[in-house]
């Protein structure tokens, strides 16, 4: 046949007794993929995750009996794309659902960083076959890429949807610079505090490129040996800001 006004026809076919069935699915033609039959005036049906059922609403238009049959459906037919943004900013993307007959529909964020995401329809109704454009929001709480996954469940049996989210956000510029010039040759047992200042105000840590040389304890260096080692202070945030440091070269010599 050739209607197309639902969107499925039952079909009973007089010469066999049996009813049959076949899809289409707005514009995509055969969304079932082949001839089925079913032997009962009512049926439920179950396939490609998709939920069918059928009911008698009209009568012989030929020899053969024509029946209306109710469809559902729920699946996304866009993904989401994030544009990438520093990490005090925020950006939003959409994603298309096409649905049927779900009923109520609940959507949701999961996964290690749900916090980051949000969606502006938490819930709809769905009836008659149509489209939902859903938004969601990326408020990142910190930099580098951040995963999450949308939910969407049903109260119509239809299996859940699970939308991957990935999002990149920058972290913050900062910089770093010491507090003062210091002479850089120590005397064996010899110790100096320094200090380095970052221009976001964390903390600030030390390290040695040689411990056997110059040991560091906070801000502390003793000089144990001689030789050269390199002092790095960094600020490290983690989340917010960019990793900065800055580095001096001291030597240490044995006067006596």
């Amino acid at each position: 046949w050739s209607r197309k006004d639902k969107d499925f026809y039952l079909y009973y076919k007089v010469s066999d007794s049996k009813y049959y069935f076949k899809g289409w699915y707005q514009t995509d033609v055969n969304w079932l993929s082949q001839w089925n039959s079913c032997d009962a005036n009512s049926t439920t049906l179950t396939t490609n995750g998709q939920k069918v059922t059928h009911k008698a609403d009209g009568g012989a238009t030929t020899a053969d009996y024509y029946y209306y049959a109710i469809f559902a459906t729920l699946h996304n037919t866009t993904s989401p794309s994030f544009s990438t943004i520093n990490v005090d900013k925020t950006t939003t993307a959409t994603v298309t659902l096409k649905h049927a007959h779900a009923n109520n529909v609940t959507l949701s964020i999961t996964g290690d960083c749900a916090s980051d995401f949000s969606v502006n329809t938490p819930s709809f109704y769905s009836n008659q076959l149509g489209t939902q454009t859903i938004t969601i929001t990326f408020n990142p709480n910190c930099a580098g890429t951040r995963t999450a996954n949308l939910k969407i469940t049903n109260d119509n049996g239809l299996p859940e949807v699970n939308i991957p989210l990935s999002a990149v956000a920058n972290a913050l510029p900062q910089t770093i610079a010491w507090d003062s010039q210091y002479d850089e040759n120590m005397n064996v047992g010899g110790t100096l505090v320094v200090s380095a200042t970052a221009s976001t105000g964390q903390s600030v840590t030390y390290a040695s490129s040689d411990p056997s040389v110059i040991s560091v304890s906070g801000n502390t260096l003793t000089a144990l040996k001689e030789g050269v080692a390199t002092i790095t202070a960094s600020q490290i945030d983690g989340c917010t800001y960019e990793t900065v440091h800055t580095q001096l070269e001291f030597k240490v010599y044995n006067k006596k």
